[in-house]
């Protein structure tokens, strides 16, 4: 079984990210990378925007919602129902979110 590892630990499944926040600094290093990925997908969403491609809309909110949605796959009870991996969901998850703020055709 390729999804298994020494441990009983599955890749993909939020041991991690548990382990980085046990370390000494790990919490700051985890909020750190969550504020650059706010940040890159502000710049990114802004950029959409001054180009017509999305529809208005305040893009901190919308960066913070897309940046957050692991946070939702890493939960310990919806962990259990996915089909796949968190990383394969919070895809899924941004891409829905992205397909709606394509801007309407004029």
């Amino acid at each position: 079984d390729m999804g298994a590892t020494a441990g009983g630990v599955r890749p993909g499944r939020g041991g991690f990210a548990g382990d980085v926040a046990a370390v000494p600094g790990g919490a700051e290093l985890i909020h750190a990378r969550a504020e650059c990925l706010v940040a890159i997908a502000k710049e990114l969403l802004g950029l959409a925007l001054e180009r017509g491609e999305i529809a208005p809309v305040d893009t901190i909110v919308i960066a913070r919602a897309m940046a957050g949605v692991s946070t939702v796959f890493t939960q310990p009870d919806v962990l259990e129902a996915l089909p796949g991996t968190p990383k394969d969901a919070a895809d899924h998850l941004v891409d829905i979110i992205l397909r709606g703020l394509v801007a309407p055709a004029n």
